[in-house]
């Protein structure tokens, strides 16, 4: 069994993350969510490509090719499976991390599924925010 995660980023005030069903770790998932973040040019870029990506719930979307973790494969899509409710949800999901880029404050975080409300997730815990540069 693996460990769940969310990835992906938050943008012009709405969250845009999907799942990965294994290495959901920050030593996993966010590994590759920071290496993304670090071969996009400039923040700009960052936004561009966040902002191409169109969320889908029940379109005939194959992602069985879809590498784990892997937002430039979305960003070429142009879409991901929306996700987000499981973060804004009170309920337990079984989601262990999350690892967001958050463009409307320029900073990179990271979630585990206790601890204390955040500003952007309530009921989240911010276990890590960087600025982004």
């Amino acid at each position: 069994m693996g460990t769940h995660g969310l990835y992906g980023f938050f943008i012009d005030g709405k969250l845009k993350v999907t799942i990965s069903h294994h290495d959901g770790y920050p030593s996993g998932i966010g590994l590759q969510v920071v290496q993304f973040i670090q071969s996009c040019d400039s923040i700009e870029a960052l936004k561009a490509k966040a902002r191409g990506i169109r969320l889908v719930e029940d379109e005939d979307f194959d992602l069985s090719e879809k590498p784990e973790g892997d937002l430039e494969w979305l960003c070429q899509k142009g879409r991901m499976w929306d996700n987000s409710s499981v973060l804004t949800s009170k309920a337990n999901s079984g989601i262990n991390w999350a690892h967001v880029i958050d463009l409307d404050t320029c900073m990179f975080c990271v979630y585990t599924n206790i601890g204390n409300p955040s500003p952007l997730m309530p009921g989240r815990m911010v276990e890590v925010c960087k600025g982004l540069k």
